[in-house]
């Protein structure tokens, strides 16, 4: 579980990364693009940051939804169909 939750923070926050360094993006849409600085340690820090947070968001769903679905499953479908 733990290995699913990191590889996927690790992909968001690839993501986000690529598309937030990008110069044609950076250069295109400067307010939106440029988050990331130019500094490398603080490059570093902002995508471990970036890949934590994503995998600590879906550890919470996951668990907010095996928590709904042990005490209501008709509350716990609703909120999958909504969410979709």
């Amino acid at each position: 579980l733990c290995v699913s939750l990191l590889s996927t923070g690790f992909i968001g926050a690839t993501i986000s990364y690529d598309f937030d360094t990008s110069p044609e993006k950076r250069a295109h849409q400067p307010e939106f693009y440029g988050y990331i600085p130019d500094n490398g340690t603080v490059r570093a820090m902002s995508f471990l940051s970036m890949a934590l947070n994503s995998a600590l968001v879906l550890c919470t769903r996951a668990f907010a939804s095996a928590l709904l679905f042990n005490v209501s499953t008709s509350a716990f479908l609703l909120a999958i169909s909504a969410d979709m």
